[in-house]
């Protein structure tokens, strides 16, 4: 796609519909407010930030692997506790509050 990324046509604006004042990343199709918002959402993907998300996703990983441990002799929906798993990992990366999350982890 190279630095001028790939256009978006007017029809793209038909996906977002649904957000009607704030744009994400994905759904700008001014270059100059994507570019802006791309700026700021890059400081979260440096090497160090990359770094230190390391024991977060340690910790839920080895939590994900205690709970299916435990329950290896009966059929589980993968599907919902790797739900459950990017939701939590998502909530500590955040750093929103624990509030939000589920009784499962």
């Amino acid at each position: 796609m190279g630095p001028s990324g790939m256009p978006k046509a007017a029809s793209w604006d038909g996906q977002f519909a649904y957000q009607t004042k704030f744009r994400s990343l994905v759904g700008l199709r001014n270059p100059k407010e994507h570019a802006r918002l791309r700026r700021i959402w890059s400081r979260g993907f440096t090497p160090k930030a990359l770094r230190g998300y390391r024991p977060i996703l340690e910790k839920r990983i080895e939590q994900l692997i205690e709970h299916l441990a435990a329950r290896t002799k009966k059929s589980i929906n993968l599907a919902k506790w790797m739900s459950w798993f990017a939701y939590d990992v998502m909530n500590d990366m955040t750093s929103v509050s624990h509030f939000y999350s589920h009784k499962y982890f």
